[in-house]
């Protein structure tokens, strides 16, 4: 499908199926692991002498999985590549862009063309801004309008197969809690769902206005 109707050329590469650490799994596990040798040790220390553990108390610890995998989809070579030779080639009309999908489209052309981005000050050096939220209304459309008969259909299909194991912006607050991912992890998903959801509201939160019906 890729060659044959987007014209997607990769000479050299293949999609694979790779099995990859699971480095979000074992990144919880080892910080467990090093929290309680933390724990071991100041408790030793509390009692007094020597902070430092021995093996004997070591080996009660259990260690981290480092055998955890997943599988994920990437591209692998065909043959040995030389330098300078072109991996993929991807027709510019074949790209997800706001060309390609909005100004070419009957109906999103109506409400996000050129004239409308410029109306609203979405155009010029605040393009770029812009883009991603344009293209996130443009999908949503293909899915939930246009549906299977929409050219963004098969893509959309692939988005929804995806796997989102080690994609903790994808959780939800629950999901988040069960794999008790570290503080850390959750203060950058949040600020990552924060921005996705302003970038959204950015745009949706103007066409809702403008556009009611």
């Amino acid at each position: 499908w890729c060659r044959h109707v987007m014209g997607i050329k990769m000479p050299h590469v293949t999609i694979k199926t790779f099995e990859y650490p699971n480095y979000m799994s074992e990144r919880r596990a080892w910080e467990l692991y090093n929290d309680e040798l933390t724990g071991r040790r100041a408790a030793k220390a509390v009692l007094g002498g020597d902070s430092s553990l021995d093996p004997a108390l070591l080996r009660q610890v259990d260690m981290p999985d480092a055998s955890s995998m997943v599988k994920v989809r990437g591209l692998a070579a065909t043959k040995f590549i030389q330098p300078g030779e072109t991996l993929i080639s991807i027709p510019l009309n074949a790209m997800i862009s706001v060309r390609t999908t909005i100004d070419h489209d009957p109906v999103l052309s109506t409400v996000l063309g050129p004239a409308q981005r410029s109306a609203y000050g979405w155009d010029g050096v605040n393009a770029p801004s812009y883009e991603v939220p344009l293209l996130i209304v443009a999908v949503l459309y293909h899915v939930h309008v246009l549906g299977p008969v929409s050219p963004l259909a098969r893509y959309a299909d692939m988005m929804r197969d995806a796997p989102v194991d080690d994609m903790p912006f994808m959780f939800d607050h629950a999901e988040l809690h069960r794999r008790g991912l570290s503080d850390g992890v959750k203060r950058v998903v949040a600020d990552i769902q924060d921005d996705v959801r302003d970038m959204y509201v950015t745009v949706v939160g103007v066409l809702v206005r403008d556009f009611p019906g």
